[in-house]
């Protein structure tokens, strides 16, 4: 569709009162004509746009909305078509009206499952995975998907305090990373500090693989990492983000990341052999908030995913042992 075409439907369906029914002036042999409902019998030679009140918002909400309506469906004859496109991008998708189904937001049940009463066979829209923080015997559960239906995902997504979350979302194949993974665990090197009220002090000096929360210098990477504090980051294994001297503490001071710990009563050798050894066995786990959000783009991911219906089972997520599933919504298509 043009601009010129685009201007004239714009002003004509401006004029249109009600559910009245408008003609737009003759296009050589064919005219126009804007209707509520598409027509059983329908006359020759004329081009039907079949309009609706306008969806403002929400992730189904029209990209152009032509003189205050939204168009589901343009028809010629017996050809019907379920969308169209101006200048790139889609300003009606009559797909779910073609196919006579409703979207209904369903989210995926305790067995992994994601189906509704009624679902049919068609791609599912709006698909989203978002990031939990679930903290059982002292440990954060990782937050994982494996893959759905045989589609490898193999994501780790999590929240934090603040309420920030990771998202992938598959319509636009993007993971949005607000939430950083901080494992201190074995790939970690330390220098040994101080010893204060029985916590000793460590702090990183380098790594063997660098991880995301450090620079290659083996500092804080203050540049894309908020300062850790309890508002916006939390660890496990009885771990506060604190630089209270009394208790067991990660904290970040002038760049250098601190982790302190009772080193009696865990049974670590206090020295950066001893520490090193206990973090490989006892990995503990922090989770931080990204000053601005990473996005990456996910080629890998299908165009389509085609949902199942109850009969078939639904379709089936999958993470791994120990692991927790995000919290998975998608926009079902349901029989009307």
């Amino acid at each position: 569709m043009d601009m010129v075409l685009y201007s004239l439907l714009k002003g004509k369906i401006n004029n249109m009162e009600g559910n009245k029914e408008s003609t737009v002036d003759t296009v050589g042999d064919y005219k126009i004509e804007f209707v509520t409902s598409l027509p059983n019998s329908r006359n020759a030679n004329t081009i039907y746009f079949v309009l609706r009140e306008p969806i403002r918002d929400g992730i189904f909400a029209d990209k152009i909305i032509v003189g205050g309506k939204g168009i589901q469906c343009i028809a010629y004859g017996n050809v019907m078509l379920g969308m169209g496109v101006l200048n790139g991008n889609t300003f009606f998708d009559g797909y779910d009206f073609l196919n006579n189904v409703e979207r209904v937001l369903t989210e995926v049940d305790n067995y992994g499952t994601l189906v509704a009463p009624n679902t049919k066979s068609l791609p599912v829209k709006g698909m989203t995975m978002t990031g939990l923080l679930v903290i059982e015997d002292e440990k954060i559960r990782k937050c994982y998907v494996d893959s759905v239906e045989g589609i490898a995902i193999k994501k780790e997504l999590y929240a934090s305090p603040s309420g920030k979350a990771n998202i992938l979302d598959m319509d636009s194949k993007t993971l949005t990373e607000n939430v950083c993974k901080i494992s201190f665990d074995g790939t970690l090197n330390w220098q040994v500090g101080y010893t204060t009220n029985g916590i000793t002090t460590f702090r990183v000096n380098g790594f063997t693989s660098k991880p995301a929360f450090l620079t290659y210098s083996a500092l804080y990477d203050t540049a894309n990492l908020n300062i850790p504090n309890a508002n916006n980051a939390i660890a496990d294994s009885g771990v506060n983000v604190s630089t209270l001297s009394t208790e067991e503490r990660f904290y970040v001071s002038n760049s250098v990341v601190y982790l302190c710990l009772d080193t009696a009563s865990r049974g670590i050798t206090a020295t950066a052999s001893g520490i090193k050894s206990y973090l490989t066995a006892n990995p503990i786990t922090a989770l931080v908030d990204y000053l601005n959000p990473r996005v990456e783009v996910l080629s890998n991911l299908p165009d389509t995913i085609i949902a199942k219906t109850e009969g078939e089972g639904g379709l089936y997520f999958e993470s791994q042992e120990g692991a927790i599933l995000p919290k998975i919504q998608a926009y079902l298509p349901v029989s009307k």
